[in-house]
């Protein structure tokens, strides 16, 4: 289980008010347990993040998660619909493929959530930043069989503005 002083270093390293927003909102499904189970989650509590946000499910190998339900800002940000896209799905994840195969098996194996960013998320979009966080959902056993994904975009030119200017923003440019 997460304690609160990993809840408050991972929470610290989410630029996004929409980013925290989500995850405050998953810590407080999740009860007394490690992770809230979809049946835990209702879309209506986060209306304003809906186009933003995905359902993925988690298959025993890392290249079989699957996009169950996807926003629609991911069609824009992907250049197509992602519902019913797989990480087998190669050419949508260009040179980052190997990227999210490795957060999803470590997010499945840790059981925590994770987020990052990542510049270009389709080569037709290199001006842009993605922001990303995936978070946990339990299934049957208590591990996590789905995760709440959250992402989006923010063009590079404006990306200190988004993230406020503070000390991290400028680590982050700097990299």
């Amino acid at each position: 289980m997460m304690g609160h002083g990993a809840e408050r270093a991972f929470r610290a390293q989410l630029f996004l008010p929409e980013q925290r927003q989500l995850f405050d909102y998953w810590l407080t499904r999740r009860g007394s347990g490690v992770m809230p189970s979809r049946d835990d989650i209702s879309p209506a509590d986060f209306p304003s993040l809906l186009p933003y946000v995905s359902i993925l499910e988690l298959k025993a190998r890392p290249d079989i998660v699957r996009f169950r339900l996807a926003g629609t800002a991911l069609w824009d940000m992907y250049g197509g619909e992602m519902t019913g896209c797989t990480l087998a799905d190669a050419e949508r994840w260009g040179d980052n493929h190997e990227y999210w195969q490795r957060n999803y098996s470590l997010i499945v194996e840790e059981m925590q959530p994770a987020a990052g960013m990542l510049k270009a998320p389709s080569n037709e979009r290199e001006h842009l930043v993605q922001f990303w966080m995936r978070l946990p959902l339990a299934g049957g056993e208590g591990r996590p069989d789905m995760l709440l994904g959250l992402d989006l975009c923010v063009a590079a030119s404006r990306l200190k503005d988004a993230v406020g200017a503070s000390e991290n923003a400028v680590a982050i440019g700097a990299n």
